[in-house]
């Protein structure tokens, strides 16, 4: 069912293997298939107004259009270098690049959101959480920065940071260009 959109169709309490009611939602697609959710909840459980009801496999269409609203056309830096390119093949080596976002698309069943962004005439794709995700490393602030990253560190020489950029390093970089190229190191390894 990747990709399909379907509506809401109704809520209803169901009486699963003898364990008590809970609240089965209810979908339908455009062929008029019919898909149910049970939430494993009760009807009070939903009703809590500091509960929040979330169904792991869909992505709330009106989130992505709001998103898309705000984000199409507009120029930023990428901070990540896990870019995909149109056959979603995993592209790395890339990142701190400026790039133009072309649209902002459902994403799949760990990312909410899938941002289709041009690099230099190529089209790539990034993912990005929400909020409810549990990813928050991937959340739009941590892969996306309207600011130029590099004027953060003004002491990184134009020649080391487009190592960074390529994720490469060279003798006598700092621990600090080491990290923003290669990220933080697996483990440690002190010797005297």
């Amino acid at each position: 069912l990747e990709g399909k959109v379907v509506k809401f169709d109704g809520a209803r309490n169901e009486n699963m293997l003898g364990l008590g009611n809970t609240v089965t939602l209810s979908f339908f697609d455009a062929e008029g298939n019919r898909y149910n959710y049970n939430t494993g909840k009760s009807e009070r459980d939903i009703a809590d107004i500091n509960y929040r009801l979330t169904v792991p496999f869909l992505t709330d269409c009106d989130m992505i259009i709001h998103a898309d609203s705000l984000l199409r056309n507009k120029e930023a830096y990428i901070n990540t270098s896990g870019w995909y390119n149109v056959n979603n093949e995993l592209i790395q080596g890339f990142k701190f690049e400026r790039v133009k976002i072309l649209q902002v698309e459902p994403g799949n069943k760990v990312y909410s959101f899938r941002i289709r962004f041009e690099y230099k005439g190529k089209m790539a794709f990034s993912f990005i959480a929400t909020l409810e995700n549990s990813v928050s490393s991937r959340l739009f602030s941590n892969t996306f920065s309207y600011a130029d990253p590099h004027k953060q560190y003004p002491d990184i020489t134009d020649e080391n940071w487009e190592l960074i950029k390529r994720g490469q390093i060279k003798a006598d970089m700092t621990r600090e260009e080491c990290r923003l190229s290669i990220g933080a190191p697996q483990d440690v390894t002190k010797r005297p």
